[in-house]
């Protein structure tokens, strides 16, 4: 529908065609649309989302059963912050990694995350975060 409204180009379609689902799709298009991505900054984007990183030396064992909450957790924060965004638990603690494609869209993610610690915005866009 955006190809056909012109906001989107074919280009740009081809691309996120690649990505697995239709949510990372429509993650990316708000993304493509908001920095005005070219198609070939759009297509480097999808491609650093789907190509597996590189295997480490405890890849070897298999992977414990992921919780659900923590896959929701992502998925909300990668609509609020346009971007992909991975959480890795640890047994204490744990890392969150947010992609980002240029200065300025590292800029935009911190004023979303500054914006939702500031103690007037009355709700957060993430929500109970627990």
């Amino acid at each position: 529908r955006a190809v056909r409204e012109g906001r989107l180009s074919e280009g740009h379609a081809r691309a996120l065609l690649a990505l697995p689902s239709g949510a990372e799709m429509h993650i990316v298009w708000r993304k493509v649309e908001a920095d005005g991505l070219s198609v070939r900054e759009t297509e480097s984007l999808v491609r650093r989302i789907t190509e597996p990183t590189a295997p480490s030396e405890t890849a070897a064992a298999p992977a414990p059963e992921r919780d659900p909450n923590i896959g929701d957790l992502e998925q909300r924060l990668q609509r609020v912050l346009g971007t992909r965004v991975q959480i890795r638990p640890k047994r204490s603690g744990g890392t969150i990694q947010v992609t980002f494609t240029s200065a300025e869209d590292l800029q935009r993610i911190a004023e979303l995350i500054e914006g939702a610690r500031r103690p007037s915005a009355s709700s957060s866009p993430l929500g109970a975060v627990s």
